[in-house]
């Protein structure tokens, strides 16, 4: 099949379709390499409104460094007639949805473990904040559009769907629809009041209700259920029951009748119907406040009080850098303030309750590339601390030293926050939205790192170690390394092994580098790992 672009491309597609659903087909490009496929309407879903909205969103897409991972409209495809039918989209590289890792318990295919959950959900905060900057809302968070890719990184489906103004001519593209369990409060509020007054709406009420329907804060609140299902196995926020009723017994309501009665599970006088969901105290306050602010005062508070993308951005990246690795689930990571670790006492009360027994599964995952010289040399770390990347990444904000995103950022650092104080340092190390400076790179790090921010305090020790932004001073590399080391990150334990047994700011001393290999080798490190095979160590202490 062949049909033309808006400038006269011509596109040939395949004659069967990838997948077909209500709205239309999918169809691979044949000529487009294996990088695009076009979305083809059904006749009865072509409306002169969709080619105008289309058209725009060709126009004026999200900056560029996002749209890898969303499957925004390239182009605009006519028949021979000259008879709008469809759009040309990247094809976007996804290993599943976001809805399979919210299995509980969770299966083979979508065995994520928490620190790849956090990662997925700060690259979910990084698309949304670029989408919200290009004048776009997502309205529909269903979580059947999202998909993830084996590298963490998202894709976006279905952004004909999107809600926007064309401020040129004053037109309004509206979302119609919306998963259920995902509306926040006031929109429920406005559709219910518009059904009272016009029933015949009932069944359309998000594309009849009046003005305004979706908005960034509607986003906000929806990107928050995200976040407390990728943190709490998979289960929404709104599963809350009395204390004083038995889970056995209780009728709790569900979707978005559970958001309209604030059946928030963490309210007081509530508690989480599945045993499954851990206590919001085994997260840190950071994390437990954005929830606060998201759901327990939705009633009260004004909905841009509620956290944006890039407030969860900051928060997750900061309680990533806490996490130490569960000894028995290769799955569960928690904040190292907890004595034991609270997904597997999670995971003994769900079967308790349920009689459902939840086995570990063992996370299938590709190890860290070691530098030649074997220390941890990454000066953006957003690996796991316990040096086994499992591919997934988190991509950063883009920023730029003069606008509000970093004045916001460079004020959050100045004020103390350790987590943003290292993200800066990572900024400037990088160049990431700004000139690179490794001095102030240096600066930054040293902030968190005196904060007993681990990873800063390994990335400070990098920095002395190489003479990066500050006079090489192995002695000190030494003391960062230790510092990060003893809080149990992976990376810092890997570097101090390669400290000692190479007499590298310290005296030479062959058992504190295996201690050291051991201790990261432990929790999964590759490098590590092999120093001890080549010393014939590895299988004797039975190292993982």
């Amino acid at each position: 099949m062949e049909f033309t672009g808006l400038h006269g491309t011509k596109y040939q597609l395949d004659s069967k379709p990838l997948i077909s659903g209500g709205e239309g087909s999918i169809y691979h490009v044949t000529d487009g390499g294996d990088n695009k496929v076009a979305k083809i309407y059904h006749a009865d879903n072509l409306t002169p409104v969709l080619e105008k909205k289309l058209m725009f969103m060709v126009a004026n897409p999200p900056e560029s460094n996002v749209l890898s991972q969303i499957a925004w409209p390239n182009d605009l495809l006519y028949d021979s007639s000259g008879r709008f039918c469809g759009f040309v989209m990247p094809k976007l590289k996804i290993m599943g949805e976001l809805r399979e890792i919210y299995q509980y318990p969770p299966s083979l295919k979508a065995a994520f473990s928490l620190k790849d959950k956090i990662v997925i959900a700060t690259n979910i905060c990084r698309v949304i904040d670029a989408v919200h900057k290009a004048g776009y809302v997502f309205g529909d968070f269903n979580p059947n559009n999202i998909a993830i890719s084996a590298s963490g990184q998202v894709a976006f489906l279905d952004v004909d769907s999107y809600h926007f103004t064309d401020h040129s001519s004053g037109t309004t593209y509206r979302c119609n629809v919306c998963a259920d369990g995902y509306a926040a409060p006031e929109l429920l509020e406005r559709c219910a009041d518009h059904a009272a007054n016009c029933p015949a709406d009932s069944k359309e009420l998000y594309a009849k209700t009046p003005l305004p329907t979706f908005t960034k804060e509607t986003d906000y609140f929806a990107l928050s259920i995200h976040i407390f299902k990728l943190l709490m196995n998979g289960y929404t926020p709104f599963g809350g029951i009395t204390e004083t009723v038995s889970p056995s017994s209780a009728s709790p309501s569900v979707g978005n009748t559970a958001i309209r009665r604030n059946e928030y599970c963490f309210r007081p006088g509530y508690k989480p119907l599945s045993a499954a969901v851990p206590p919001l105290g085994v997260f840190p306050q950071e994390i437990a406040d954005l929830f606060t602010r998201a759901f327990l005062v939705i009633r009260t508070i004004h909905p841009n009080e509620r956290p944006s993308p890039r407030e969860w951005y900051e928060a997750l990246q900061s309680y990533h850098g806490t996490l130490i690795q569960c000894s028995q689930n290769p799955l569960h990571y928690y904040d190292r303030k907890n004595r034991t670790c609270p997904f597997c006492e999670a995971d003994r009360k769900f079967t308790s309750q349920s009689g459902v027994p939840v086995q570990p599964i063992k996370q299938t995952s590709s190890s860290n590339a070691p530098s030649s010289n074997g220390n941890d040399t990454s000066s953006s770390d957003t690996s796991s601390s316990n040096g086994n990347d499992t591919s997934l990444h988190s991509y950063d904000f883009s920023l730029d030293s003069g606008d509000k995103d970093f004045q916001d950022l460079l004020a959050n650092a100045e004020q103390g926050y350790a987590g943003t104080q290292y993200n800066l340092g990572v900024c400037y190390g990088n160049g990431i939205g700004v000139a690179k400076d490794e001095k102030k790179a240096v600066y930054w790090y040293t902030k968190a790192a005196e904060q007993g921010y681990a990873i800063a305090q390994n990335n400070l020790g990098r920095c002395y170690d190489n003479g990066i932004g500050v006079a090489k001073d192995e002695k000190k590399a030494v003391e960062w390394y230790t510092k990060a080391a003893e809080q149990g990150y992976a990376g810092a334990q890997n570097n101090l092994g390669v400290c000692y047994g190479t007499g590298s700011g310290v005296e030479k001393d062959e058992k504190k580098a295996v201690y050291w290999y051991m201790k990261a080798a432990e929790q999964g490190y590759a490098y590590a790992q092999i120093q001890l095979a080549i010393q014939g160590l590895l299988q004797s202490h039975q190292v993982r």
